[in-house]
């Protein structure tokens, strides 16, 4: 089960000053995501059932600084019974509920980026 955040920048469209400063901006968009992937995997850890500790150990999360994005994974090969239910088991989230808190923190946080980078 593989969730990820991406952030597309079309850099054709931006004009002459922020150009000037795609690289601050970029190393900004890139710790937003390492902060919000960091919170997110916690949050995923910290509500993922705990019986053996396998679940637990396989919750991770990747920043591809290049491509601007955050994924999220949950690598046990049963990560999505928990997580959605069975037959015989209610669901117990504990991936997408911290997936959507970190997407609408990354939109602030993104926008707020932006307007610290252009006041500059």
């Amino acid at each position: 089960m593989v969730f990820k955040i991406r952030i597309d920048v079309d850099t054709s469209l931006l004009d002459a000053k922020i150009k000037n400063m795609e690289a601050k901006l970029r190393q900004r968009l890139v710790n937003a995501l390492e902060l919000r992937g960091e919170v997110a995997n916690t949050m995923m850890r910290w509500l993922a059932p705990y019986l053996t500790g396998y679940l637990y150990e396989h919750i991770d999360y990747f920043v591809n600084p290049e491509e601007l994005f955050v994924e999220f994974h949950a690598d046990a090969p049963y990560a999505a019974f928990p997580e959605f239910g069975t037959v015989k088991q209610r669901a117990q989230p504990y991936f997408r509920p911290p997936f959507w808190v970190a997407y609408f923190k990354l939109l602030e946080d993104i926008k707020n980026v932006i307007e610290e980078t252009w006041n500059e």
